[in-house]
């Protein structure tokens, strides 16, 4: 693997890794931003969607909290990946 390779993927880790840290650590102020913005939406063709009310679940927390682990753990794959030259 060439420099600018792992240059790349290890920006794209560091990214995966601040998502996966917001996600887990902010879950607060995410769902209160969420549910702010679905309240005040203007167009009420996005509430149509099937799952948009998602955000007003009480089980969305938990929900985000979960998806910040795994994209920790994909960022980690992503390392090991590198790290061990599995990846060419």
């Amino acid at each position: 693997m060439t420099l600018a390779g792992i240059v790349g993927l290890s920006a794209i880790s560091l990214v995966l890794y601040v998502f996966g840290a917001i996600c887990i650590l902010k879950t607060d102020m995410l769902v209160e931003r969420a549910r702010r913005n679905y309240t005040n939406m203007k167009s009420k063709l996005i509430r149509r969607y099937t799952g948009s009310g998602m955000v007003m679940k009480s089980w969305y927390p938990t929900y985000l909290r979960i998806a910040g682990v795994v994209i920790c753990l994909w960022a980690l794959t992503i390392d090991c990946l590198v790290a061990f030259g599995k990846v060419r």
